[in-house]
């Protein structure tokens, strides 16, 4: 169970996940549309990821958010944010000749010590910068993401 799921019955969730091609103008304006829906209903929580490349789009569009916000007088805005750790497989393209050296590695090299150079896959952790929007504070973010 992901901390997301334990909130899609009190919250009406929103996931997005910003990349250097986002237009910010579009994601600030769907956060605030979201977030500034009728009471009556769940209140809202946006959850925005971004990886490193994109990280700086992602803070630039909650701090255009939380300024268009202060300054219409909407709601009160409440973020946490958090690094989290993922990993993922690095793909490598190779050229033909490097196809053709490998198959040849392959068939005069075996064991352990050589495993990364015989094509199996390479991982990296990466920090997945996450920030939590919501228009009522949420007690168990706020003590673990502060």
């Amino acid at each position: 169970m992901s901390m997301i799921d334990k909130y899609d019955k009190t919250y009406n969730v929103k996931q997005l996940k910003v990349i250097s091609s986002s237009k910010i103008s579009q994601r600030a304006k769907a956060i605030i549309e979201h977030l500034n829906q009728n009471e009556t209903t769940l209140p809202g929580l946006i959850v925005l990821t971004a990886q490193p490349k994109a990280a700086s789009k992602l803070i630039s569009i909650v701090e255009i958010v939380k300024r268009q916000i202060q300054f219409d007088k909407l709601f009160n805005v409440y973020q946490y944010t958090t690094i989290i750790p993922e990993k993922v497989v690095i793909s490598s393209l190779q050229t033909n000749d490097e196809q053709q050296n490998k198959e040849d590695d392959q068939s005069e090299i075996k064991g352990p010590a050589f495993e990364s150079r015989l094509g199996n896959p390479k991982f990296r952790i990466i920090p997945i910068l996450t920030i939590y929007l919501t228009t009522r504070a949420i007690p168990e973010l706020k003590a673990q993401y502060g």
